[in-house]
C-alpha cells in the first residue's frame, strides 16, 4: 500500500526536477537560442513535462482510490493535489500549443512568462499537499474538512 505513495512521490520529484530545469533554461542567457527551436522544445514539452505530469496524475488518482475510503470525511484532501496537477497539465498544454502553431519568439516568451509562474506555483502547492497526505496516511490521522481549511 505504501508503494503507491512511494511511486507517486518519485514521479512528483521527477516532474518537479524537470520543471525546475525548464525554468532554468528559460531564465538562462541562451534562452532565445534554445526556445526558438520549435521542434526540440515541442518534443521536450511533450516527452518530458507532459508525460510526467499525466503519469503523476494517474498515480495521485490511485492514491485517492486506495486511501479515500480510510479517510471518508477528508476526501477533499486527496482531490486537491489532483486539481493542482490538472492546472499544471493545462498550462503545459497551453505552452505546447504555442509551439505547435509555430508562433514567433515574442509570442512564445509572452506565453511562457504567463504560464511558467502558474506551473511553478501549482507545483509548490501540489508538493505541499502531497506531503500532507503522505504524513497523514503514515500516521493514520483522519482529518475533517474543518481541519484542512483552518
Amino acid at each position: 500500500m505504501v508503494d503507491v505513495i512511494a511511486d507517486a512521490e518519485m514521479d512528483l520529484l521527477r516532474l518537479e526536477t524537470e520543471i525546475k530545469n525548464f525554468k532554468a533554461d528559460f531564465e538562462a542567457k541562451t534562452s532565445e537560442r534554445v526556445f526558438s527551436n520549435h521542434t526540440w522544445i515541442t518534443l521536450r514539452i511533450e516527452e518530458k513535462l507532459l508525460k510526467k505530469a499525466k503519469r503523476l496524475k494517474e498515480k495521485l488518482e490511485n492514491v485517492k482510490k486506495m486511501y479515500a475510503n480510510e479517510f471518508p470525511r477528508s476526501s477533499l484532501q486527496f482531490s486537491a493535489p489532483i486539481e493542482h496537477c490538472d492546472i499544471i497539465i493545462t498550462s503545459i498544454n497551453d505552452v505546447a500549443q504555442v509551439y505547435k502553431m509555430r508562433l514567433g519568439l515574442m509570442d512564445i516568451k509572452m506565453r511562457l512568462n504567463h504560464s511558467l509562474p502558474i506551473i511553478v506555483n501549482n507545483m509548490t502547492h501540489l508538493r505541499n499537499r502531497f506531503y500532507i497526505i503522505k504524513g497523514n496516511v503514515n500516521r493514520g490521522v483522519k482529518l475533517t474538512e474543518e481541519d484542512i481549511f483552518r
